[in-house]
């Protein structure tokens, strides 16, 4: 069975949005399972402070980078949406996406710059990952996560 499974419960499909998060809305126990799982370390202040025999009163053992709502419901950050994707497609879950991302104003400019080897091998690479017109809107400002 993959990581990823869906519920035998859950049959619609899942509902993600995509803003400066991502929001995963009707997901199965095994998704749900996974990406905390995922999202979710050991905090390394913890650590230290339990290694050098300090008070760890208030120190959060976990750092938690994802937000539960509702029964089936978390948010996560926008950088996995890749992997997520991916991962859905290889186990031919169903999902719809919505699309919130913010775009700015074109912004007219001029660049000249000569790549070396190196650089021209990785541009073409990443040339060949993305797929979709909307993989090149600018990203709004990144979301900070904390413990919680």
């Amino acid at each position: 069975m993959s990581v990823l499974s869906a519920d035998a419960n859950v049959t619609r499909p899942l509902r993600i949005t995509i803003d400066r998060t991502i929001r995963i809305h009707c997901a199965g126990t095994d998704l749900l399972e996974a990406l905390t799982k995922r999202f979710q370390m050991i905090n390394p202040k913890w650590l230290e402070n339990e290694r050098m025999g300090r008070w760890n009163r208030d120190t959060s053992k976990n750092l938690k980078f994802y937000r539960r709502f509702g029964k089936n419901g978390i948010v996560i950050p926008r950088g996995y949406a890749r992997q997520l994707m991916l991962q859905l497609k290889r186990d031919r879950l169903a999902y719809e996406l919505e699309d919130r991302r913010r775009t700015q104003p074109a912004v007219d400019f001029t660049f000249s710059a000569t790549l070396k080897a190196f650089q021209r091998e990785a541009v073409d690479v990443m040339r060949k990952k993305i797929s979709a017109p909307s993989a090149h809107r600018p990203a709004a400002a990144k979301p900070s996560w904390g413990s919680g």
